[in-house]
């Protein structure tokens, strides 16, 4: 391997599993017709899952769908132990709010009154706030991923950090399905156990389960900006 440059012997230009940007995110994402199909909807919209269900990453990928169709959308993230948002921008059409749970009632209700369509992303069902105030409101709720959806998933983030004769590994089903049952569904563990798998002895060729089971963590990672 390249000292200075260890991943383009594997066709790649970083560690493909690496910390994304927000535009990165939204180009890697894969979202699915029926969340296609509720977003298009004129109505609010909340993204309910656990962590790592890929809540974040979902919010990411919609507002880069809904810029390259004209609308001007604003992403806010809640840090843990915040409570309150900042309104943005006059000129927003969609208003995309990241971990909206963690508002305080009040700031419910004063999210209620913007004059945006709303697409947020929760741990708790806000569904009774918005009912309340008489706010129409769809819900797509994100369980763990199947097999072939962290395949497709994988792939594509592969295929984002390729150089242009392509990658030279790739995951067999088997060891994706070994990677969904070990991380229970948890995109954001997974993604950190495949950064720290890589990033120590990168592989060639197809990675079968055996190269996997050794790497496991032991713990889920530690929270980051967000759960993704």
């Amino acid at each position: 391997m390249s000292r200075y440059f260890p991943f383009h012997e594997l066709g790649l230009r970083s560690n493909p599993f690496r910390a994304l940007t927000d535009s990165e995110w939204a180009d890697i994402v894969i979202l699915s017709s029926e969340l296609l199909s509720l977003a298009s909807q004129p109505t609010h919209l909340q993204i309910l899952g656990p962590m790592g269900a890929g809540k974040t990453s979902s919010l990411l990928g919609l507002a880069a769908h809904f810029r390259r169709l004209g609308q001007y959308t604003t992403y806010t993230y809640i840090p843990d132990g915040q409570t309150t948002f900042a309104a943005p921008p006059e000129t927003t059409h969609i208003f995309l709010l990241d971990e909206a749970q963690r508002l305080h009632q009040q700031e419910i209700k004063r999210l209620l009154t913007c004059p945006y369509r709303l697409i947020i992303a929760s741990h708790a069902d806000l569904a009774a706030d918005f009912a309340r105030a008489g706010q129409p409101l769809a819900t797509q709720c994100l369980g763990p991923v199947d097999t072939q959806q962290l395949h497709d998933l994988l792939k594509k983030r592969l295929d984002y950090f390729a150089r242009p004769e392509g990658a030279h590994l790739g995951f067999s089903l088997e060891a994706v399905d070994y990677l969904r049952q070990a991380g229970a569904g948890n995109l954001r563990f997974i993604e950190s156990w495949l950064y720290e798998f890589i990033q120590r002895q990168p592989p060639t060729g197809i990675i079968q389960p055996a190269a996997l089971i050794d790497s496991r963590p032991h713990t889920m990672p530690a929270p980051t900006f967000n759960d993704r």
